[in-house]
């Protein structure tokens, strides 16, 4: 279950609530998806004996920065004051995520040299998808 970092908006494909609306972003809004907690732990002993720890779990942190104008903003906090928790599907590639999200934190406006930005952190159910894929595009080379 790898993490996707720094995805532009425009690169991928994300949709949101009940119709699957395609959550737009600016050229720089990006977003990361990643497992919520880790996923696996170790154990040794003082006879050297080592126990491992496996853990399948389906929760996701996604953490998405907006341009402050972007409309990307205004669909979230509306799908979070209106039905609280909303259907979402992530594609990148290869990798893909079907599930239901649920906003953990609004954001706030943060003021820089060059455009105020604004993050937003969601909490994510699998429900389906492909994760453990590598986000790249796979070409048949002939």
């Amino acid at each position: 279950m790898p993490a996707i970092s720094n995805i532009r908006l425009t690169d991928a494909i994300v949709q949101v609530g009940a119709t699957l609306t395609r959550l737009q972003g600016f050229g720089d809004d990006m977003f990361t998806l990643a497992p919520a907690t880790d996923v696996g732990a170790m154990m040794t002993g003082v006879l050297g004996d080592v126990m491992f720890v496996q853990r399948v779990q389906n929760g996701w942190t996604m953490t998405i920065t907006f341009f402050t104008a972007s409309v990307g903003i205004t669909l979230l906090n509306t799908l979070h004051s209106t039905v609280g928790v909303f259907p979402i599907a992530v594609t990148y590639g290869a990798f893909n995520l079907v599930g239901f999200a649920g906003m953990q934190n609004p954001g706030e406006v943060a003021a820089g040299l060059s455009a105020n930005t604004r993050s937003i952190v969601l909490n994510v159910a699998k429900t389906a998808g492909d994760t453990d894929s590598a986000p790249g595009n796979v070409l048949q080379v002939l």
